[in-house]
């Protein structure tokens, strides 16, 4: 009966920690496109703030999911759910000025939510590998921040969410 309690224990502990580093994500989120980002033209210059009227406050946070370790810089953080509600983060990810390519990347897995008070207002799929940067949605298709390793500077910033199971709303 011990080596049954002890064994339980072993496996629970490791089911435990394999969550921790690859938690069950549950999207429950009602997101709708944003029509004011459909209406881009190629080389056009813009910032999240502005185009969406976004405005910070204290019910505001970002969360990045990692899906596909490939488009993340090999010296980020290891983990898979990372989330910030630094008020300055959040502005210089909102702020950020992209250019619109007209193109569309259609290898992008991470993706990145903008919530205010707890809805999701905005959410994209994004690379920052090092090499390349930027955003890919079905809403706008492919932009680029004009500042090279923007995101990485954002990003590293965030905190590791260790939770198991993950629901966003």
């Amino acid at each position: 009966m011990r080596k049954l309690i002890i064994l339980s224990a072993f496996i629970f502990t490791l089911v435990f920690l394999y969550l921790t580093e690859f938690p069950i994500i549950i999207d429950q989120n009602t997101y709708k496109g944003e029509a004011r980002l459909q209406k881009l033209r190629k080389g056009e210059k813009f910032n999240f703030s502005e185009k969406l009227n976004i405005k910070i406050d204290e019910n505001c946070k970002l969360v990045f999911i990692v899906n596909d370790r490939n488009d993340v810089a090999d010296d980020y953080k290891f983990g898979k759910v990372f989330t910030t509600t630094n008020h300055s983060l959040i502005n210089e990810f909102l702020t950020t000025e992209y250019t619109y390519t007209g193109a569309d990347v259609a290898t992008v897995q991470n993706e990145i939510y903008f919530y205010r008070n707890n809805q999701c207002v905005f959410k994209t799929l994004i690379i920052s590998d090092g090499e390349s940067e930027g955003l890919q949605s079905s809403d706008f298709g492919w932009i680029q921040p004009e500042k090279d390793k923007q995101f990485s500077k954002i990003l590293n910033n965030f905190e590791r969410n260790y939770s198991p199971i993950i629901v966003l709303k």
